[in-house]
Formats: C-alpha cells, structure tokens, sequence
C-alpha cells in the first residue's frame, strides 16, 4: 500500500522507506515464511532512457538480464543464456508473474509507446502475485535512494544532537500533522558530486 500510495500521489517517502524498502545489511526475517525481495540495481543508469537499446555499456551490464536483445548478443559468450522470461510474458501479452521486468511507456502513462521522444524506459514491479504489477520510472526509485539518504543523515545528526531543534521536531512528529512531519526531511538540500566530463 506504501507503494502504491508513493507512486499515485508521490507522497510517503516515509512509509515506504519505512515498510517497503531495506538496505544491503539488512537481516532477513527469523520466521520461516520466504519473503521475496526484489532488487533494482543501479537506476540512475537508466534514467530518461527511450528504450533498453539506448543503454550504455554500464547499464547494459547492470540490466543484461532484463533486455530483449541481451540473450542473442552473449549467447555465443554463454551457452548457458536465454531469453529473461519476463520479457516473454511482457512480448507476447502474457501475465507477467516475475518480480522486476523492464518495458517501454509513453510519458503521459496512458498512451503505447510510439518509438519517439516521448517514451521511457520503465520498471514494472510485481509486488503481489494476486495483483496488477506496478510501474515506476528509475527517476522515482532514485528519489526513493535519495530519500534514504536524506532520513539516514537526519537519523544520525538526532543521534549525535539529542537537543537541537531537528530532534525536537522528529519527537513531536506524531501529532495531526505528523504524517507531513514524517517526511520532513525531504525539505533537506541534497549535495551530489558531479564528474567533470558529465558537465
């Protein structure tokens, strides 16, 4: 539901940082129900991509497995390589019961892809087997990366301030408004350091 929410209204971040979405060193549940997991690698590569054919070298690294045209390309490499089964489903209108597939989408998510500027690469994620996959653009699993972030420098600063006004904020965040409080560390300006040849 946190999900879902995000990707209709764009608003939650802290929902599903909260109940949806795990670091690298996070355990695994003790119990003995087998919770799938699904990983998106490295999104930022795919950003603003047209179609998977457009990837660069990094992102066809990263997402070999989930593009068409991997399988014919390496399979003289890799006998062992076939065609990711999630791109089967997708081709051929079949229901797609993968956790992570890549498809092409036009801007507006409503209209077919018509080969020009206006598609995106898209993710689709199927996070319960009994219902409709949902799509979310690497732009927006990559602000939920900053997102993290973002909450994880504000947990730590907390942590090493207990009495500064941040901490006093992040206490009373229960009160009417504190769903908006939950977020609040959205509003932090983000630093990224940029290589000199993307300028």
């Amino acid at each position: 539901k946190a999900v879902k929410r995000f990707l209709t209204k764009g608003e939650g971040h802290d929902d599903v940082l909260t109940n949806a979405m795990g670091s690298s060193s996070s355990s695994t549940d003790d119990n003995n129900e087998s919770a799938t997991t699904i990983v998106i690698p490295r999104p930022h590569l795919i950003m603003g991509t047209r179609k998977p054919s457009d990837f660069n070298a990094a992102a066809k690294s990263a997402y070999g497995k989930y593009t068409p045209n991997s399988s014919s390309s390496s399979q003289s490499n890799n006998n062992n390589s076939t065609t990711s089964p999630q791109l089967i489903a997708e081709e051929d209108g079949a229901t797609n019961t993968t956790p992570l597939s890549i498809k092409t989408i036009a801007m507006d998510g409503i209209s077919a892809p018509n080969g020009d500027d206006f598609d995106r690469v898209a993710l689709s994620l199927k996070l319960n087997s009994k219902k409709k996959a949902m799509t979310i653009l690497p732009e927006e699993a990559v602000g939920l990366l900053i997102a993290q972030v973002k909450k994880s420098v504000r947990d730590e600063f907390v942590k090493d301030f207990p009495e500064s006004d941040l901490a006093n904020d992040s206490n009373n965040a229960g009160g009417e408004d504190g769903e908006e409080e939950g977020d609040s560390y959205m509003d932090f300006p983000p630093a990224f350091a940029i290589p000199g040849w993307a300028t």
